[in-house]
C-alpha cells in the first residue's frame, strides 16, 4: 500500500501522479485500508492531481477498504482512473473513497467500482460506475452527473444517499441500468435514500434508464418513503420495466415519460394479432394513449382503416382508442385519451383494417405517456 498523507503531522500540499498501475494484495483481516491511501487530517486545499492511473484492489472484499482514499483532498481532480475492488456492492469495499466535507469532488472519466463521497459540490464527467455511488454526508450537497453510465453488475441503486440531508442532483445525459437480485429479492432504485431526512431534489434532462425486464418487479426511479421532488424531466427514457415514480403531477416538469412508441410504414396487411406497445407501472397510472394512422398509398380504395390502441383501467375494464374512418389516399384519422390504465398490465396496439383496393400502403403511430 503507497501512502502519502498527514497522519504523522507532515501535510501533503500538492502532488501529482500519471501513467501508474497500482496493485495491493491484502488477504481478509489485514488492517489496510486502501491501495493508495492520499488522505490528509485536515480538511484543506490539498491539491492532488491523479491521471490515467489504475488502482486494483480485486484481491480484496474487505468492508471499509477503498482501492484510492483521497479524504479531505481539496481542489483536487481524477482524470481517466480506473479504481476496482471485488464486490463493491452494500457495505463492501469500494472503488473511490473521498470525504472532504469543506471542498468539492471531481472526476472526469474513467472506471470505479463504487464510489463513497461526502462534499459540498460533487462533479462526475463521462464516468463509468459498476456499484453504487454513496452520499455520506453533507448539507445540502450540490451534485451533477454528466454523460456517466453504470453498469447493470449488481443490486446497487445508481446513486444512494445516506448523509441525511437533501442532495441537489443534477443529470445530464448517461445511460444508467440497475439490476435485480432474485435470491434473496433486491429490487434497486435508481436513486435510492437509506437515512432518515436523505431525500433528492432531483433535475433529469436527455437520461436513460434501464431496468431489469422484470414486469413483476419494475425499478423505481426514486424511493417514495422519502419527500423527495423532481423539478426537472426533459426527454427521459424508461425501458426493461424501468419506471416513473414520483408519486407527483408532472406538471410543468417538460416532456412526459414516453412508455411506449410504435411507428410503422408501408404496412400492406393487418397484424395478425395485438402486441405490447407498453407495460403498466407497479402502481395505478395516469397516461396519455395516442393513434393515428395515414393511407399513403391506395388504387380503388374501399372500405375503412382502423389502427387501434388497447390497455385495462383502474376497475380491471377494456378501455381502447381506434383511428379509424373510410379508406381513401391520404387519408388520416387519429384518437387520443387520458387513461386510467391499471397497475402491471399491458398497454397493446394493432392495425385491424387496412380497408380494399390494390398498392395498399398503410402508416400508424401509437405513443404511451405516462403523467403520474
Amino acid at each position: 500500500m503507497l501512502t502519502l498523507n498527514s497522519a504523522g503531522g507532515t501535510s501533503v500540499s500538492a502532488i501529482k501522479i500519471r501513467d501508474i498501475y497500482f496493485s495491493y494484495g491484502i488477504s481478509a483481516g489485514t488492517s489496510a485500508t486502501a491501495v493508495v491511501d492520499l488522505s490528509q487530517a485536515s480538511d484543506a486545499r490539498h491539491i492532488t492531481i491523479i491521471e490515467r492511473c489504475d488502482f486494483d484492489g480485486t484481491a480484496t472484499s474487505n468492508t471499509g477498504f477503498a482501492a484510492l482514499n483521497m479524504n479531505k483532498n481539496q481542489g483536487s481532480i481524477l482524470i481517466e482512473v480506473n479504481c476496482w475492488v471485488t464486490n463493491s456492492g452494500t457495505g463492501g469495499p469500494v472503488g473511490l473513497e473521498w470525504q472532504t466535507p469543506g471542498g468539492g469532488v471531481k472526476v472526469i472519466g474513467g472506471t470505479y467500482a463504487g464510489m463513497n463521497l461526502h462534499a459540498q459540490a460533487i462533479s462526475l464527467y463521462s464516468v463509468t460506475v459498476n456499484s453504487q455511488i454513496i452520499v455520506s454526508g453533507g448539507a445540502q450537497t450540490a451534485m451533477c452527473l454528466f454523460d456517466c453510465y453504470k453498469n447493470p453488475s449488481d443490486d446497487t441503486p445508481v446513486v444512494n444517499n445516506t448523509s441525511g440531508n437533501t442532495v441537489y442532483l443534477t443529470v445530464i445525459g448517461g445511460r444508467y441500468y440497475v439490476q435485480n437480485n432474485p435470491s434473496p429479492l433486491v429490487v434497486p432504485v435508481f436513486f435510492d435514500s437509506s437515512a432518515a431526512g436523505s431525500n433528492y431534489n432531483l433535475s433529469l434532462q436527455e437520461v436513460a434508464f434501464y431496468g431489469s425486464s422484470s414486469s413483476a418487479n419494475p425499478n423505481p426511479l426514486l424511493n417514495t418513503s422519502f419527500s423527495s421532488q423532481l423539478t426537472i424531466a426533459i426527454g427521459l427514457i424508461f425501458q426493461n420495466d424501468a419506471v416513473l415514480n414520483i408519486g407527483q403531477s408532472t406538471t410543468g416538469l417538460g416532456t412526459p415519460s414516453i412508455l411506449g412508441l410504435d411507428s410503422r410504414s408501408g404496412l400492406a396487411a393487418v397484424d395478425g394479432s395485438a402486441v405490447t406497445l407498453a407495460t403498466a407501472p407497479a402502481y395505478n397510472a395516469v397516461m396519455r394513449i395516442s393513434a393515428v394512422i395515414l393511407e399513403s398509398a391506395v388504387t380503388t380504395p374501399g372500405g375503412t382503416i382502423t389502427y387501434t390502441v388497447t390497455w385495462t383501467d383502474w376497475a380491471s375494464n377494456t378501455r381502447s382508442v381506434s383511428a379509424t374512418g373510410t379508406a381513401a389516399l391520404n387519408a388520416t384519422f387519429q384518437a387520443s385519451a387520458l387513461a386510467l390504465v391499471k397497475s402491471g398490465t399491458t398497454v397493446t396496439r394493432k392495425l385491424t383494417s387496412i380497408g380494399t383496393g390494390t398498392g395498399i400502403a398503410i402508416d400508424v403511430a401509437g405513443v404511451v405517456e405516462e403523467l403520474q
